[in-house]
């Protein structure tokens, strides 16, 4: 019985396995997890990872079942709102301007109520857009990538003298 060549065995691991086996890094012991699980009141924990046993996870100083884990996710860092803030800004300060300008020129006879709603609307704007973007600035939220639990492991070991064997191991 003659074997099938390496690159064909290769290749059909290749094709039957998720490609997040061969992509998917190990986390890191001391990385910034969060885990969904039915068992907790919130639902959901996150904190350091300390210890992944074969069956539990440690995190902070608490233990879970890996079974009875639904989610599991690795931080990707923090970010910033200055974006949505400056928005908010803009169009809070704009509103406020405008209709402020429109108020304040309502009696007037050298101004048009319009153009002290637009000058208004501008000047109050711009104010709350820099003033948005500031908070929004200092407003973080943490960003969260889902990492599957499964590992899928892919080795060779040797059976007898000068002959191997591929082996895939999956465990959930």
């Amino acid at each position: 019985m003659r074997m099938p060549p390496v690159g064909s065995v290769l290749l059909a691991l290749y094709v039957a396995l998720p490609a997040q086996a061969f992509t998917q890094m190990p986390v890191p012991l001391g990385a910034r997890v969060r885990v969904t699980d039915a068992s907790l009141p919130t639902g959901q924990h996150s904190g350091v990872l300390r210890r992944i046993g074969p069956d539990t996870l440690v995190i902070d100083s608490l233990r879970f079942l890996r079974s009875s884990i639904t989610r599991f996710e690795l931080s990707a860092g923090s970010k910033s709102h200055w974006l949505v803030g400056m928005g908010i800004g803009l169009v809070a300060g704009g509103v406020a301007g405008a209709i402020a300008g429109a108020g304040i020129c309502a009696d007037s006879d050298e101004w048009s109520a319009t153009s002290c709603a637009v000058l208004g609307g501008a000047v109050l704007g711009a104010a709350g857009m820099a003033l948005g973007a500031l908070i929004g600035t200092l407003v973080r939220s943490e960003r969260w990538t889902q990492h599957p639990l499964e590992e899928v492991r892919i080795g060779v070991q040797p059976v007898a003298a000068g002959a191997f064997r591929f082996v895939v191991a999956v465990r959930f």
